[in-house]
């Protein structure tokens, strides 16, 4: 950061000392934090979640009531935060809508948004090896990852997701992703599978799908669902998860199969899904595609708050 490192003199910049830490909660923290006290006048901490008690203690130490908090914490809420107050925070940084705790009170909360960045180039050329386009890509971490059914409250995993998309739709290009392996599925059938190892590899395929399915999005930022939306692709997600929001936007919602199935049939629509594309990517771009934004934003808080 511009300006002299550590100066007790206002000059217009801000010098950032980052801490981390892998042991456990309420480990004592780095000596080199504490020792720097003598020589260096902290205006501002950041605590990264607001609910670590231990970190928001030692800011508090340094800093005194200059204590600002990072939610990180999923809400069980559409598209939310949880903040769970504390007297000691002035106030709350958040990436995402923020759900106020009913137990807390007090501290203001800045909904900052979030930058994600893509590659427009990544719709120039489909991945190689998949041999097709305008499919319906279904995400997941790992194919014996196990998702909630809203309305039931069972479970299903990767494979019976892309079952039941393959019976509704078996003339469509269905692709699943999960541990880094893409398989193509139709007419009921696994076609071959290809191996992605990047991030534009990545991109390439949320391009050139026309509706993207994820099933167990992102808790906060939902940063797949979001470059999905920047590259102009529809996204379909479960009703009450972290995704809802960018969803409202440009995609849908589902609360059990018959719905996932109806929003894919819905936006697979080539009038539906035109539309759709243009105004999820819309909003995307305005809230999540500015880097400038995202940096004037934190400098309006950390100033605010210093």
């Amino acid at each position: 950061m511009p300006g002299e490192p550590g100066s007790r003199h206002p000059d217009g910049a801000f010098d950032v000392f980052t801490v981390g830490m892998a042991d456990p909660p309420g480990a004592i923290w780095p000596a080199p934090v504490l020792s720097r006290l003598p020589d260096v006048r902290y205006d501002l901490a950041v605590v990264v979640g607001t609910d670590d008690r231990h970190g928001i203690q030692l800011a508090t130490h340094l800093v005194g009531d200059r204590v600002l908090a990072l939610s990180v914490d999923p809400a069980p809420h559409r598209g939310s935060v949880e903040i769970r107050h504390d007297d000691r925070v002035r106030a709350v940084i958040s990436v995402a809508p923020a759900h106020p705790n009913r137990t807390g009170a007090g501290g203001a909360v800045h909904d900052i948004g979030f930058f994600v960045t893509t590659d427009a180039g990544a719709a120039t050329a489909p991945v190689n090896g998949i041999g097709c386009t305008g499919y319906v890509l279904v995400l997941a971490a790992s194919s014996a990852a196990t998702y909630p059914s809203v309305a039931a409250g069972e479970t299903t995993d990767l494979v019976a997701a892309a079952q039941w998309l393959v019976a509704r739709f078996p003339r469509t290009f269905v692709l699943t992703l999960a541990d880094g392996v893409v398989t193509v599925w139709r007419h009921r059938s696994p076609l071959g599978s290809v191996r992605v190892g990047t991030r534009m590899d990545l991109w390439r395929l949320l391009a050139f799908a026309r509706v993207i399915v994820d099933p167990r999005p992102g808790g906060i930022v939902a940063r797949e669902c979001v470059e999905s939306l920047l590259l102009g692709t529809p996204i379909v997600v479960p009703a009450g998860g972290a995704a809802g929001e960018h969803a409202e936007l440009g995609g849908a919602t589902y609360r059990d199969v018959a719905e996932l199935l109806g929003a894919v049939e819905v936006l697979a629509d080539p009038e539906v899904g035109t539309g759709m594309r243009a105004q999820g990517q819309k909003y995307a771009q305005g809230r999540f595609g500015s880097a400038r934004r995202f940096i004037d934003s934190i400098g309006e808080v950390l100033a605010s708050n210093s």
